[in-house]
């Protein structure tokens, strides 16, 4: 049996989409055949090409150009509700299904879409047995300026100075290079290859990730396939995925963001006809307790058990998805 077309459309980042991506053309292979469209930051495709082809399924992720919707039969669009341009909310309408990461996603889209769904999301897994760990902190902060960097670098060159942390930032024209300069801190500036990546993960026991707002947040994900201790923001979509017996909860508080503390734009649950800079900060008195007794904290960890939990995750979000993407 001849199987259906896909096309995937979304912006080459780099980082996230990109990993959404690889992800889902491995899960669903055996559904579709896979092709790729990468739009740049103007939502304009390659010339001509596999972007004008007929398809039976088109999936967006993250941003969507409807000129682009009589390409595909049916169009699915998987958001991070959190770049959503909110201009673009009547256009959701003409979606025929919205895939949501997490229960907030689908709270904040419903009103614009009679179908959206739930399916959760997967990640990579980067463990790797041979790499062993130390006791050591690490922070992935990547390209993003959503990532909690403010909350740990307070702790970490003014009241952890004994601690060893890594920070690795991965975008151009780096922002903590004069920020960084405490023996206690390991900048890692710029572009890391994969295989370094790998390492850092597995060779770090604690990570960091006390992010403002996470869609579904991979680095967080791929902290747990290792089996770290992870430090994570009370966030309503971490709430709903995590075990609270498997991470470090960070007490936190919603709040309004100035432009200078974030270049992140969100939706809010109130107010929908606007774009509103919105996130959960994360109590610094909170963090620097947990990190005081991150010895504490390992001592009760288990990492077979947090490896155990991740992959069986993977397994549940994998079957999620491969049923809404395809029943169609």
């Amino acid at each position: 049996m001849q199987k259906r077309s896909v096309c995937f459309y979304t912006s080459n980042n780099g980082v996230g989409l990109v990993a959404d991506v690889s992800l889902l053309q491995d899960l669903l292979y055996e559904h579709y055949d896979i092709d790729v469209v990468y739009f740049d930051n103007s939502l304009k495709p390659p010339t001509g090409g596999i972007a004008h082809k007929k398809y039976d399924v088109g999936i967006w992720l993250q941003t969507f150009s409807e000129e682009y919707f009589e390409f595909a039969e049916k169009n699915i669009f998987i958001p991070n509700e959190e770049w959503l341009d909110f201009k673009k909310l009547s256009q959701l309408k003409k979606f025929d299904k919205i895939i949501c990461k997490s229960t907030l996603g689908q709270q904040l889209l419903r009103p614009y879409n009679s179908n959206v769904v739930v399916s959760g999301f997967i990640s990579k897994d980067r463990y790797n047995p041979a790499i062993k760990k130390q006791d050591k902190f690490i922070h992935i902060m990547g390209k993003s300026a959503q990532k909690g960097t403010e909350c740990i670098l307070n702790n970490f060159l003014h009241t952890r100075k004994d601690l060893p942390l890594t920070i690795i930032e991965s975008r151009e024209g780096c922002t903590l290079d004069k920020t960084c300069t405490a023996p206690n801190v390991n900048y890692i500036k710029g572009f890391i290859a994969e295989e370094d990546l790998n390492e850092e993960f597995n060779r770090h026991s604690i990570h960091l990730c006390p992010s403002i707002y996470e869609g579904w947040g991979h680095y967080l994900y791929e902290a747990l396939s290792v089996g770290a201790l992870t430090y994570v923001t009370k966030l309503p979509m971490f709430l709903e995925w995590l075990d609270p017996e498997l991470v470090v909860f960070l007490d936190c508080k919603f709040e309004q963001l100035k432009p200078a503390r974030t270049n992140v734009q969100f939706l809010t649950t109130d107010r929908l006809d606007s774009t509103h800079q919105f996130g959960w900060l994360v109590d610094q008195d909170s963090f620097d307790e947990n990190v005081k007794n991150y010895k504490q904290h390992l001592e009760k960890h288990n990492p077979d058990k947090v490896r155990k939990f991740f992959n069986h995750l993977n397994e549940q979000n994998s079957k999620n998805l491969i049923e809404e993407l395809t029943d169609i």
